[in-house]
């Protein structure tokens, strides 16, 4: 009896490939946000530390997206590893974006590493919902729901 999970690339509609876009969507709409409501402050060091941290999670996301390309051609397994391989590296980028303006552009420290965390927050919750939200699943093959 072959145990081996079937091989099954997801089609173009399934979530694995809409979530680079949707996550790019929501990084948009944190940084309009993020942005009228600093127009409330009005501090410059604040939105200097805003505008380090979005560009940090910005680049994460783009340098994590290959890997989420390339872990939906395997199987199940494959997939939920890629995709946690992917937030790791999205995670590292981000955080040594921002050290890396803390340090070398002499960016404020406090506004931009909790403005990491307000922009990144949002943008893993939004791939979170993406992956793990209801919807119709393909049967497997032993005709049962996966």
């Amino acid at each position: 009896m072959n145990t081996t999970p079937p091989k099954v690339a997801p089609s173009p509609s399934e979530p694995i490939w809409k979530l680079p876009a949707f996550v790019f969507g929501i990084l948009v709409v944190v940084g309009v946000v993020g942005s009228l409501v600093l127009l409330l402050v009005n501090r410059v060091d604040i939105w200097r530390g805003f505008g380090a941290a979005w560009v940090s999670v910005l680049l994460a996301q783009l340098v994590s997206i290959p890997v989420i390309l390339l872990s939906a051609r395997g199987d199940a397994r494959k997939m939920v590893g890629g995709l946690m391989a992917a937030s790791g590296v999205r995670l590292i980028v981000a955080v040594a974006g921002v050290l890396l303006a803390v340090v070398v552009g002499k960016f404020p420290p406090v506004p931009s590493l909790f403005s990491l965390v307000a922009v990144y927050l949002p943008v893993l919750a939004a791939e979170t919902w993406m992956l793990a939200r209801p919807g119709p699943r393909k049967s497997s093959p032993g005709g049962g729901k996966t």
